[in-house]
């Protein structure tokens, strides 16, 4: 195996690697992911220079990311958006107690950016509608079944190859747990993951305005890709019941047949941020916000 890039982004003070990164898996056991006991993360994913394993690791205050495959290089690019440079937590003040509370609990959290604007509006289809669970069951078929293996360490998997998504059978999707109306979106998403790469130059609203222009996508799976990909702070991601009764609790209404953007609406423009905040807490059973 060929010896891996090393980089050393920079890193924001305080940055709390695990909170960071979790909110851009599909569930615990996503096949592209993995945690390691010594608190590095792996990552596998694709790059318009090929296929990429990232591993990260926190060390004194930074963090050090090793690079495996054909993408590696290009990878040195994703490094900021995913440790959260460009997010300003500080932009979040509230006088909601339970919320401010949840803040305080995680001063290391930042939004991260994945940039994978294809993956992501896939993994907001495969959320809609369905729990937390049934979406990442049918993010990981999917990943297994038209995915690859993912390059270094780990044994991680790459995303669907957009190409196989695209000329797939609805019925081999259908059996992967999404049904007609899903698969459907899920095809003319992969059909257009070459005009949804993220360049460096170009502004992320303008590849959002691609998406949005493609026939059958719904506006979730658009706002997923601002929260996942772009790491956008008001962005709200799809989220399930489970997650909309967290925010119902901490939220403290009685108005349970609110949807999230009604519930969130005094957080604007921090919305997205809520919503992950609440997520971490969720999380931690024994712990009340």
């Amino acid at each position: 195996m060929p010896p891996p890039l090393t980089f050393t982004p920079p890193t924001p003070p305080g940055l709390d690697l695990g909170p960071t990164l979790g909110s851009l898996r599909v569930g615990e056991s996503d096949p592209c992911w993995r945690t390691d006991a010594d608190g590095s993360w792996t990552w596998a994913t694709r790059t318009p220079e090929g296929a990429v394993t990232l591993q990260l690791h926190a060390r004194e205050g930074a963090v050090v990311a090793q690079a495996w495959g054909p993408g590696a290089e290009w990878s040195e690019l994703l490094l900021p958006g995913l440790v959260g440079v460009h997010d300003d937590p500080s932009a979040l003040v509230t006088d909601h107690d339970p919320v401010a509370s949840i803040v305080a609990r995680y001063p290391g959290f930042r939004l991260a950016r994945s940039a994978r604007v294809a993956d992501a509006a896939v993994a907001g289809v495969c959320r809609r509608g369905v729990s937390s669970f049934e979406a990442a069951r049918s993010w990981a078929l999917l990943v297994e079944a038209m995915g690859d293996d993912a390059p270094g360490p780990g044994g991680l998997r790459l995303p669907a190859a957009p190409r196989r998504v695209a000329a797939a059978d609805p019925y081999e999707l259908h059996v992967l747990g999404l049904e007609h109306q899903r698969a459907d979106e899920v095809r003319r998403i992969a059909s257009h993951a070459s005009r949804l790469e993220l360049s460096t130059t170009e502004p992320g609203d303008a590849v959002v305005d691609r998406l949005r222009n493609i026939a059958g996508v719904g506006a979730d799976a658009i706002d997923h890709v601002r929260s996942v990909a772009l790491g956008q702070s008001d962005a709200l991601p799809v989220i399930d019941a489970h997650h909309l009764a967290a925010l119902v609790r901490v939220l403290q209404t009685d108005d349970r047949s609110a949807d999230a953007e009604i519930l969130l609406e005094a957080f604007r423009p921090q919305r997205g941020r809520v919503v992950r905040l609440i997520g971490l807490a969720a999380e931690e059973p024994l712990v009340s916000p």
